[in-house]
């Protein structure tokens, strides 16, 4: 990004504008150590690339743009989002393939997850949506949308109760 130092972004100036007014500047370092300390206790396992993107962003929510329609954000608090999400996650890292980790809640309803390869994916009930296969990708979604495609995959196996397999 134009003067960031991030290595977890892009080259995006809406979401460097997005990020700004959100709060975030370059080289942005908060303390997660409570957030660690709950999730690690409610049965989560940590992740580097849950943690960088934390400790960079944590606390800041993330709004799109005037022309993005519907307007969409993400708000970056692992422990508010997701704390007692643990079989949600662990049902989505065995179904997706990827280990998956919390990051926070996605336009206010959906509960937020960034994968060790940094994919993020957001969850109801019946539903997932994959909001970009890296960070910066997601952030680019929420900010700008993205009228081709609507990332929504209806799936069955999310559905409360014990944890399932996709068949």
């Amino acid at each position: 990004m134009a003067g960031s130092n991030s290595p977890i972004l892009g080259d995006d100036p809406s979401v460097e504008r997005a990020l700004r007014q959100a709060g975030w500047t370059p080289g942005r370092r908060i303390d997660v150590t409570t957030w660690i300390s709950m999730l690690e206790q409610a049965g989560y396992e940590m992740h580097d690339t849950a943690l960088r993107v934390w400790a960079e962003f944590g606390n800041l929510r993330i709004r799109s743009s005037e022309g993005c329609d519907p307007p969409s954000n993400l708000m970056i608090d692992p422990a508010d989002g997701c704390i007692d999400s643990v079989e949600e996650c662990r049902t989505l890292s065995d179904n997706l393939s990827m280990r998956y980790f919390p990051l926070g809640m996605w336009s206010n309803q959906f509960r937020c997850y960034i994968g060790a390869d940094s994919s993020v994916v957001a969850a109801s009930v019946d539903t997932i949506w994959r909001l970009g296969p890296t960070f910066a990708d997601a952030l680019h979604y929420v900010v700008e949308g993205d009228e081709t495609s609507s990332h929504e995959e209806i799936v069955t196996w999310l559905q409360p109760g014990p944890p399932r397999r996709k068949k």
